[in-house]
């Protein structure tokens, strides 16, 4: 295959990815190293947030939703709590207001480049977000996967975005 073609298939491939990723699912990679300095880093940021004597814990897996407003609607950090609240919004549960010390969606954004790139876009859609912190490959995460997995086939009936972001070690 020609060098001009092979670039060719590549940028069209990274195309589609991309184009696949800012409709109503994007994924994450990142480290759980990732993970914690960018959780650190946003404590840092707002003291205000976070008794002095206290860290924010970084339980796995955690589910936060965000309405499309931006305020915070939900956290969990059990899997089958996760899922069982992910399988209800199947069935039209009502939102509430989580008065938890949590970053911001535009915070989470910024935490991970991979994210952070697709800010405009996200931005410029305003819709119900969930944000899903995972390991896939621990039992311990499995329901709460397969409840996102199940909801990833309605995003748009419900108008909500789901952000996964996949840890690895």
């Amino acid at each position: 295959m020609s060098r001009l073609r092979l670039l060719l298939l590549i940028f069209v491939a990274n195309s589609f990815l991309l184009h696949a990723q800012t409709s109503e699912y994007i994924q994450v990679h990142a480290s759980a190293h990732e993970l914690m300095v960018g959780f650190l880093g946003w404590e840092h940021k707002h003291p205000e947030v976070m008794p002095a004597d206290k860290r924010l814990a970084l339980p796995i897996p955690e589910l936060d939703m965000y309405a499309s407003s931006g305020v915070l609607t939900y956290h969990g950090d059990d899997a089958d709590n996760n899922a069982m609240f992910v399988r209800n919004l199947l069935h039209g549960s009502k939102e509430t207001k989580a008065n938890l010390p949590r970053p911001s969606l535009r915070d989470l954004a910024d935490m991970f480049p991979e994210l952070a790139s697709q800010w405009s876009l996200i931005a410029s859609d305003p819709r119900a977000t969930i944000v899903s912190f995972t390991y896939r490959t621990w039992d311990h995460c499995k329901v709460q996967n397969d409840a996102i997995d199940q909801i990833r086939t309605h995003p748009g009936r419900l108008r909500i975005r789901i952000i996964e972001v996949q840890l690895h070690r």
